[in-house]
């Protein structure tokens, strides 16, 4: 997992293998949070930090 901290927005991206009946797929995703002060932010941040 790579987080990138760009003002205004924090930006997780990291490699994800999804399982399907055609073997392993590995995506490439991003995804982009707006920086609020919020529970759901903090909560995010939080959990990001205990990782």
């Amino acid at each position: 997992m790579n987080l990138c901290a760009q003002s205004p927005d924090i930006v997780i991206g990291g490699t994800f293998d999804f399982r399907g009946s055609e073997g392993m797929t590995t995506l490439q995703m991003c995804f982009p949070y707006t920086c609020q002060p919020s529970a759901s932010s903090h909560g995010l941040l939080n959990t990001l930090g205990g990782m």
